[in-house]
């Protein structure tokens, strides 16, 4: 290229009016003591491709299209009401579960083989963690 010829600098703009898929987010709860780690290896043996940040206590979980981005909960519950619902029922494991909304029905097939394994729910990330959508305590 001539030195006096400048670079032509294309911006390429994407379609803004495309709409992001909307993202689920829920909670599992567990009576059972349940790590990242252990999470991962049960998710693993459910012929799912996984990917474990064992130290960050994330796990990113691919079925055919759907991805679940699951994160262990240990910062502890702020509100009263999630603390005595906490302490009620026993509950020792929390993970927030973020899934797009078209894929819940593969998210729910799933977490029910996860809750026969460990117990617990899969329920809404509501002020009461109703409605349970997967499991019971």
């Amino acid at each position: 290229m001539p030195k006096n010829k400048k670079k032509k600098i294309v911006k390429i703009e994407f379609n803004k009016k495309k709409e992001e898929n909307k993202k689920h987010e829920l909670v599992y709860l567990s009576k059972e003591v349940i790590s990242a780690h252990i999470l991962a290896k049960a998710f693993e043996a459910l012929d799912t491709e996984v990917e474990l940040w064992n130290d960050l206590g994330i796990i990113e979980v691919v079925k055919d299209k759907m991805i679940l981005d699951i994160t262990w909960f240990d910062e502890g519950f702020e509100h009263e009401e999630d603390i005595k619902f906490i302490q009620e029922n026993g509950l020792s494991s929390c993970f927030t579960v973020h899934v797009t909304d078209e894929c819940t029905d593969k998210l729910y097939d799933l977490f029910e083989q996860i809750t026969k394994q460990f117990g617990g729910i899969l329920c809404e990330d509501s002020e009461d963690f109703t409605p349970i959508l997967v499991g019971q305590l």
